[in-house]
């Protein structure tokens, strides 16, 4: 590991993950069968910054980022946001914190009503978080929609309607509209055609130019997660095998695993 994450409580950290752990009971078999999916995982962002997490499909990445969410409990460590840790939120607590912490979903097809239009599911999104007003509401998700650069022609198109790559946009749009200051983003790009791909992350690193986000970027692609990020964080097997600079990359790899995901790549 690098000093980044031997002085997990930097000043400068917005989110810090400490000793994260996740055990899941396989179904099917004996009781003690398990399967552990996270294990004393440990690292921090700084405020502004993307944190790179990579490695291959079934690493722990995602499970990271739900217990980060609050989709799924962890059985062990910490994740400590403005120095309180969000593991021991009573729901309560978490519903007020939820919009600063938005995920942007792999799936954008099943993250959305199929029955909404997309003018229509980022209006509910806003009347949730208490905007009464409908013409209020219709005005705000349509500014979203151009941000995002969807116009007039996809405001009353259903998601299954949209291209993927305009279902990502109205995906972004949505965690949005919640003015977070983490955006924790979950093989965004994945399903996507390689020119899709590039809109898609030139889209979220002018947004979080503009809004002075912080990001964990999530991804097997460890040349795409170099792209957006400033540390990239390595997992195999629910562990966090190193920490590097994107800087330092391909070239301050140490671990043999990163060379191996390296190596792939090209």
């Amino acid at each position: 590991m690098t000093e980044l994450s031997k002085s997990i409580g930097n000043t400068q950290s917005i989110l810090s993950v400490c000793g994260l752990g996740k055990t899941y009971r396989l179904p099917g078999l004996w009781r003690r069968t398990r399967l552990t999916a996270l294990s004393g995982v440990t690292f921090e962002i700084l405020k502004g910054t993307t944190y790179g997490l990579v490695g291959e499909s079934g690493g722990g990445k995602s499970t990271v980022g739900k217990i980060i969410c609050g989709l799924t409990k962890a059985d062990a460590g910490q994740v400590m946001y403005k120095g309180r840790d969000l593991l021991k939120f009573s729901k309560r607590d978490r519903k007020q914190i939820s919009g600063q912490i938005q995920l942007v979903f792999q799936d954008c097809l099943g993250a959305f009503d199929p029955r909404q239009s997309a003018l229509a599911a980022l209006s509910e999104t806003l009347y949730l978080r208490g905007q009464k007003s409908k013409k209020a509401r219709e005005e705000q998700a349509k500014a979203m929609l151009r941000e995002v650069g969807l116009g007039l022609e996809q405001e009353g198109l259903r998601p299954f309607e949209l291209s993927g790559g305009q279902r990502q946009r109205l995906n972004i749009a949505r965690a949005l509209l919640n003015k977070p200051e983490i955006l924790i983003c979950d093989e965004p790009v994945s399903a996507l055609d390689v020119s899709i791909q590039a809109q898609i992350l030139n889209l979220l690193r002018k947004i979080q130019r503009e809004r002075r986000l912080t990001m964990l970027f999530i991804s097997h692609d460890l040349p795409v997660a170099r792209l957006m990020s400033d540390t990239i964080g390595v997992m195999q097997n629910g562990r966090l095998i190193e920490e590097v600079s994107a800087e330092d990359l391909p070239d301050g790899a140490k671990h043999l695993y990163t060379k191996e995901l390296l190596r792939a790549s090209q």
